[in-house]
């Protein structure tokens, strides 16, 4: 059965940029024991309301709008469940292939420090 995630995005049509393991995206590693998350994984939620809620407290510029990915059962793509935080795991999949899971239009975090 296909799995359902949430990435926050930075607009309401994704592109290849939005799917970046942190490496690509310039970010710094904190954690060491993170390395492969941090240099070949995308983050994702398992919770809707709570990618909603991270993207509308965002200060990152990680992005204000939440896509629905889709990941098929079929084991052509690497999902773990990672970091402390229970909502989080992480997909390991270039950009492009996480751009073709998402499913349906992205939607819009309201109340983001954006809309005030």
């Amino acid at each position: 059965m296909a799995r359902e995630f949430y990435r926050i995005v930075r607009g309401p049509d994704p592109t290849i940029d939005d799917f970046r393991s942190a490496r690509d995206d310039g970010m710094a590693l904190v954690d060491h024991r993170y390395l492969r998350e941090w240099a070949e994984g995308v983050s994702v939620y398992d919770n809707l309301d709570y990618a909603l809620q991270r993207a509308r407290r965002n200060r990152t510029g990680l992005g204000r709008f939440v896509a629905t990915i889709v990941v098929p059962d079929d084991g052509n793509v690497e999902v773990a469940k990672t970091m402390r935080n229970r909502h989080h795991f992480t997909v390991y999949a270039s950009p492009s292939q996480m751009l073709a899971l998402v499913r349906g239009r992205p939607i819009r975090a309201e109340g983001s420090s954006e809309d005030q």
